[in-house]
């Protein structure tokens, strides 16, 4: 994720992937060599932020990074940037599909 440069005001978005991106799983690669890193832009006063692919969860490091590992069919992502408990906002849900 990347951090903007500007106030908790500005309104959080996706960068990695953009809506309606098809990948692809390869049966010669094992599931940890076959991850999408969701890429995000937030607040700088961010504290943490929450993924969800299809409403549950994905867990972030302590960077704030998300690495999710492709299953087959259609998706939907969004997230949050929070400051401490203080909501900052909240992406746009987008669709990928994974074949």
């Amino acid at each position: 994720p990347l951090r903007d440069s500007q106030d908790s005001s500005e309104r959080v978005r996706i960068l990695f992937p953009d809506g309606q991106a098809t990948f692809r799983i390869d049966p010669r690669l094992t599931d940890e060599q076959q991850k999408i890193h969701f890429k995000g832009l937030f607040p700088r006063t961010s504290t943490r932020v929450e993924w969800k692919v299809d409403g549950q969860t994905v867990p972030s490091d302590a960077d704030m990074q998300c690495w999710w590992t492709l299953q087959r069919g259609m998706h939907r992502v969004s997230f949050s940037a929070w400051s401490q408990t203080t909501l900052l906002g909240t992406s746009k849900e987008l669709n990928f599909q994974v074949r």
